[in-house]
């Protein structure tokens, strides 16, 4: 690999820590999720949220925190391989450029 294809390797690719401070800080609203092109999963997120915020102070509150909560898990438990899988293909798509 030539010092170009390693600097627009380096410019492209997708950063772990940028993803888990955006599953912590945005992560309800699916932050991470659309970070790493996973937009079917943001959107699940988004609506649990959504959901789940609606739902206080009434009876179903409890059940709606925690589908929240486990879409919450689940996404974490993702992104770390999703950022990964993001990151080959570009280097892939790199690399067949040139």
């Amino acid at each position: 690999m030539n010092t170009a294809k390693a600097i627009l390797l380096a410019s492209k690719r997708k950063s772990q820590v940028a993803n888990y401070m955006l599953w912590l800080f945005l992560g309800g609203f699916g932050g991470n999720s659309f970070y790493v092109g996973n937009t079917g999963m943001g959107i699940i997120n988004i609506i649990g949220t959504l959901t789940a915020m609606a739902s206080i102070g009434t009876p179903n509150a409890g059940l709606w925190l925690g589908v929240n909560a486990c879409l919450l898990i689940v996404s974490i438990i993702m992104s770390h391989g999703q950022v990964d899988l993001v990151n080959r293909n570009i280097e892939e798509e790199i690399l067949k450029a040139g």
